[in-house]
């Protein structure tokens, strides 16, 4: 599901913001609409709450210094609620 450890990371860090972003989009966007459209429009345009690799990267790496991460590194895997 993820292209890399780091995707993960950068999900987990908000894991329910996340699928509740991806369940939205899921429905208002992809659900019944053409694939390659679907695919065009969000290669040309961005969502509003787009982050550069490194932004995620940084908030990551400050989390982790804080040890604020939802999922620290060594711990057990969080579930998140429904």
């Amino acid at each position: 599901m993820f292209g890399g450890q780091k995707s993960r990371d950068h999900f987990e860090m908000e894991t329910e913001l996340n699928l509740a972003r991806a369940h939205q989009y899921w429905n208002d966007e992809v659900a019944g609409s053409n694939a390659l459209l679907t695919r065009f429009k969000r290669l040309t345009f961005r969502v509003p709450h787009y982050k550069t690799d490194r932004a995620l990267q940084e908030e990551y790496e400050a989390k982790l210094a804080a040890k604020t991460l939802p999922v620290m590194p060594g711990a057990p895997q969080a579930v998140p609620s429904k």
